[in-house]
């Protein structure tokens, strides 16, 4: 992890180049100084854009500080619909608790989210897809209800991924599902 002091002394070099400034990770939130980082990103007056933000670590601070800074768009990751598949993948968070998510981003006037999903997780059955759907549904109607009375109606962008297990996870030797299964969830989705 570069520091924070180390990130803005580069981004102060390339300022007279852009304004904008993308801070991409697995989990850009996992920065152990990442207010100061966009404290620093907001003096340097840069636009400032976010790979998707893990749900348990937005705060009302962290996306205060974004608003500043750009306000188009941001991305989150549900993983699933279901809580219970949710918890089977260890992601301890709600809908209730994502939808709540979104409002606080909605209410910020941010009313344009990716939600970044995945199919054929471990023990996935087709409640688990209609719940992908529902969740949607729900952050949708979240949406509209903030976002009308302001004459702002945004996008949600559902981005589905397929389960792909990864090193050193409890999944590790879990298969991928065949492609024509994958593909009929996604048939079964849209």
């Amino acid at each position: 992890v570069f520091s924070a002091d180390k990130l803005l002394a580069r981004a102060a070099q390339m300022r007279d180049h852009t304004d904008k400034i993308g801070l991409v990770a697995p989990a850009v939130c996992d920065h152990p100084e990442i207010h100061q980082l966009l404290a620093g990103l907001e003096k340097l007056d840069y636009q400032v854009s976010v790979s998707s933000l893990r749900l348990d670590q937005i705060t009302p601070e962290l996306l205060d500080a974004l608003v500043r800074r750009n306000g188009q768009q941001l991305a989150i990751a549900p993983e699933t619909g279901s809580d219970r598949l949710r918890r089977v993948i260890n992601k301890n968070l709600t809908n209730d608790q994502v939808v709540e998510i979104a409002e606080m981003i909605f209410e910020r006037g941010i009313f344009n989210l990716k939600l970044y999903m995945m199919i054929g997780l471990p023990t996935e059955e087709a409640e688990d897809l209609d719940a992908i759907v529902s969740l949607t549904d729900r952050i949708r109607e979240r949406m509209m209800q903030i976002a009308r009375p302001r004459g702002r109606v945004g996008t949600i962008i559902v981005s589905l991924n397929a389960f792909v297990p990864k090193p050193q996870t409890p999944f590790q030797w879990e298969p991928i599902q065949p492609e024509r299964v994958l593909d009929q969830k996604i048939k079964h989705l849209t």
